[in-house]
């Protein structure tokens, strides 16, 4: 190897070596949640471990897409160390085809016994059967005993914290399921909250749960990998409780009358703001793009119609609805179709419905949960 390649091999080797020490730093380090190589990493292993699942029996592909998507974490670090076994490698190979190593054996002085020096050293587990004879060398191999020992712990932390950032989740199912009579139709909710036609408790609920939803807003910023964890009970999924927190939003937002508090309570509005940047962050970072703009919104005097007379796919959801809410909280709903209230709550409830369906959909798909029965539908 001549003068010119080898500076050109070994310099190849420190910008590996850069780039994996940036990824780590990145990911693990950074508040701010910017991706480079990991979270690109992440999207691909999905993708390898759904495409491979397609020919299981729902059963076993649950179980499969669980342990696979748990296994991107430990294979996360499995690539930074591979990056820096191929960085000190490729830095070690000029050495070895000069002579800076005495070796035992002269198959080890080409490109398998570098990367068998770099594996072993980063390991702490070398044999002694290349060592090496200048300086340099030998605070290059030092330097990478040291890096191993970081990026095994660091990388530790990371998995640790991956996983309690699932606790967020996993607070928002419980407190919904603790609440709901049956966790698979949120109008349960208020069922156990309205007393006599009045909310009792209702805005203390609401508050823990914007909590624990911008609690897991920030761990898909920080740890964008446990997005694409599984699990096997659908009803824990991140589909399920996105599309659980939006019925509820809704049941309160705009299948009550707007003379009713709760529709203004300051935790009812801070809940659909977080919804909506959740909902944003999820589009922006892991299954969009947007969803197409609205259609142009329905007339006044059409909407009226179309209430009276139950006609029209959205204005009888949207008349369902506010059923399930006069049901649900013992309410006597007297709904005037031509009235300016109705049709304004109406107008938002669209808007917000359309965007929550979409992610929704988008979701079920990307996480695998196509077969499972939607939200506050029979299954």
């Amino acid at each position: 190897m001549t003068g010119a390649v080898g500076i050109a091999v070994g310099a190849a080797g420190g910008t590996v070596l850069v780039i994996a020490a940036i990824d780590l730093f990145i990911t693990v380090f950074n508040y701010d949640g910017f991706n480079f190589l990991a979270s690109r990493l992440h999207g691909v292993l999905w993708a390898v471990v759904r495409t491979s699942s397609r020919p299981l029996p729902k059963a076993k592909r649950a179980s499969y897409l669980s342990v696979g998507s748990a296994g991107m974490l430990p294979l996360t670090l499995l690539w930074w160390l591979g990056l820096e076994v191929t960085g000190f490698a490729l830095m070690y190979l000029p050495g070895l085809a000069s002579g800076e190593f005495a070796a035992q054996n002269r198959t080890l002085l080409g490109a398998g016994g570098a990367f068998y020096l770099s594996g072993g050293d980063l390991t702490s587990l070398t044999f002694g059967d290349l060592v090496a004879r200048s300086a340099v060398y030998r605070a290059l191999l030092d330097l990478e005993t040291v890096i191993g020992l970081a990026t095994f712990t660091i990388g530790l932390t990371y998995v640790i914290a991956a996983f309690e950032a699932l606790g967020a989740l996993n607070q928002l199912h419980g407190r919904v399921r603790r609440h709901a009579i049956s966790p698979n139709q949120p109008a349960s909710i208020l069922a156990r909250h309205f007393l006599r036609g009045r909310a009792e408790g209702i805005s203390s609920l609401v508050q823990s749960l914007v909590e624990d939803l911008a609690d897991y807003d920030d761990a898909l910023r920080r740890y964008p990998v446990v997005f694409y964890f599984h699990t096997r009970q659908a009803e824990r999924s991140v589909p399920m409780i996105y599309a659980a927190l939006g019925q509820l939003i809704e049941l309160l937002r705009f299948g009550l009358p707007t003379s009713q508090e709760v529709t203004q309570d300051p935790y009812v509005l801070a809940l659909e703001d977080q919804y909506t940047i959740t909902g944003e962050r999820l589009l922006r970072s892991f299954v969009g793009p947007p969803p197409a703009p609205a259609q142009q919104q329905m007339a006044p005097r059409r909407f009226a119609a179309a209430y009276a007379a139950h006609q029209e796919p959205g204005v009888r959801a949207f008349a369902s609805l506010r059923a399930e809410a006069a049901e649900a909280t013992g309410l006597a709903l007297s709904d005037d179709p031509a009235s300016p209230e109705l049709y304004k709550q109406y107008v938002e409830w669209e808007a917000f419905h359309t965007r929550r369906d979409a992610v929704e959909q988008r979701l079920r798909r990307a996480l695998c949960y196509d077969e499972e029965a939607a939200v506050g539908h029979p299954g």
